[in-house]
């Protein structure tokens, strides 16, 4: 066969322009231009000035990812669009590198179903527009993973040395994008076939490391990160982290809050309070998920190659369990998400159809109109302010007169953060509140002070979807009339 002819000569040629055009493309389309939670404004002031040491973004820094995003936000002058282009371009990594693992496990006929469930998959579009690193470091650990097991299986001595040279490399810049996606690729440590593919690892690892630790270290000050490293490493695993040891939330929580991440939020799965679309989806996804596991059978699933992608799946997932905020940030599974996404793919070509084979096709995609259904209405979804941004919006707008009073430190900060220079006082307790010494005639609260029952003078709610951003998603704000309240404040 020519190289002209080849599946693999097309595929580069016709599809990889039109995805990588309906990758970006689509992101940009989407693009917020708000702050949606706390974590989204300190990663857009990261973009604008990087300043790890003042929270710019918060610790482990992402300095990688925010080089990449300082060029962008430079070359844009927008926010918004520089991290809509870098989820475009991180969705585009994610579906070369899911493409080139089907093709290393000998699944190539799953290509065309692996691009429509990651480019369509809901979570994975509404991180892409999210202002977070979280897809761009899954693209590059799925990188990771392809040269992990293009090490493993190749039988070409050249290959294998290139591969580990790859897999070290690909590491040190995963830690520079999202460090917390490491654990993943620990399996790797049992899956060395000799001395010197552990070496490769080793050594291209800790010099790629190196460069850029040392390059950050020196551009922020080596003390002052030292310090940073160990009050946040600190406070992440014992003090704030949502970790099995800052949290008091029961294991049964944990685990429902991962099921739930895993496939209502990263599936588009019927959970409650959830639309009837959903609802045909889960039965959709149920049916492909056992057909696809039908056709891997338990021998399949023995190969070396899924089985390490299996062991870095779960060693992931236990690492999240025990130590990220498994309960309130779903983000957290994306990792876990691919290789049900290839269960997925095997379903669907599992599928057969008396009929000819383009009609087949057309006729097996339709299945998947819930699920895209289900991405596209997200996203659009997406495009409308959080609680958290409206709340911002209605404080500027009605707030001069007012004392802000919001005991939540973490809304507190986000307010203070993205309507400073304006004369607004916030109010950091009670006391405070009730003791009134800027003479304000209002008092505008994120929760109800029973001290001042009858006082109230309006309230209102503001809303956004759950399975857009599970954080925050709904706030009421009360206001009350500090002259109708004299006798309850003396």
């Amino acid at each position: 066969m020519t190289l002209s002819k080849s599946p693999k000569y097309r595929f580069l040629k016709w599809q990889l322009p039109l995805i990588f055009l309906l990758c970006v493309g689509s992101r940009l389309l989407t693009a917020i231009f708000y702050l949606e939670d706390i974590d989204s404004m300190r990663f857009a002031m990261a973009a604008v000035e990087y300043d790890v040491l003042h929270n710019k973004p918060h610790f482990p820094g992402y300095p990688i990812f925010c080089l990449m995003l300082s060029g962008f936000h430079n070359m844009l002058n927008s926010v918004a669009l520089s991290f809509a282009l870098s989820g475009g371009l991180a969705t585009f990594s994610l579906i070369l590198a899911m493409v080139s693992l089907t093709r290393l496990i000998d699944c190539r006929r799953l290509t065309s179903s692996i691009i429509v469930l990651i480019l369509f998959n809901p979570f994975f579009w509404l991180m892409s527009n999210r202002y977070m690193p979280d897809l761009f470091g899954l693209s590059i650990l799925y990188w990771s993973l392809f040269f992990l097991l293009k090490m493993n299986s190749s039988s070409k001595q050249w290959q294998h040395g290139s591969a580990a040279i790859m897999l070290g490399v690909s590491a040190s810049l995963l830690a520079g994008i999202r460090l917390s996606y490491l654990p993943f690729l620990l399996p790797a440590v049992f899956c060395f076939r000799d001395f010197r593919q552990l070496k490769s690892v080793f050594f291209s690892f800790l010099l790629t490391s190196v460069f850029w630790v040392s390059i950050w270290a020196y551009a922020t000050g080596f003390e002052e990160l030292l310090e940073l490293a160990i009050h946040d490493v600190n406070g992440h695993f014992f003090q704030w982290g949502g970790t099995i040891y800052s949290t008091d939330a029961s294991w049964a929580k944990r685990i429902i809050g991962a099921v739930e991440g895993i496939f209502a939020h990263g599936l588009g799965f019927w959970w409650t309070g959830r639309s009837c679309v959903t609802l045909i989806n889960s039965f959709t996804i149920t049916l492909l998920l056992s057909l696809g596991l039908r056709k891997l059978r338990f021998q399949t699933l023995l190969k070396r190659p899924i089985l390490i992608w299996i062991l870095c799946t779960l060693s992931y997932l236990l690492w999240a369990l025990f130590f990220q905020n498994i309960t309130y940030k779903p983000r957290h599974i994306l990792p876990v998400l691919p290789l049900l996404l290839l269960v997925f793919a095997y379903g669907l070509e599992a599928i057969r159809l008396p009929v000819t084979r383009g009609l087949s096709q057309s006729v097996k995609y339709t299945l998947l109109l819930p699920y895209v259904t289900c991405g596209i209405f997200l996203a659009v979804q997406h495009l409308q302010p959080s609680a958290l941004d409206q709340f911002r919006s209605h404080v500027l707008k009605d707030g001069a007169d007012s004392i802000i009073y919001c005991p939540e430190h973490l809304q507190r900060f986000y307010l203070r953060e993205t309507i400073a220079g304006t004369d607004l006082v916030f109010a950091k307790n009670l006391d405070e509140v009730l003791h009134n010494k800027w003479n304000r005639p209002y008092i505008m609260s994120s929760i109800q002070i029973p001290a001042l029952q009858g006082c109230e003078r309006s309230r209102a709610n503001f809303y956004h979807n759950p399975y857009v951003n599970k954080l925050w998603s709904e706030l009421t704000v009360f206001s009350y009339e500090i002259a109708k309240c004299q006798r309850s404040l003396e």
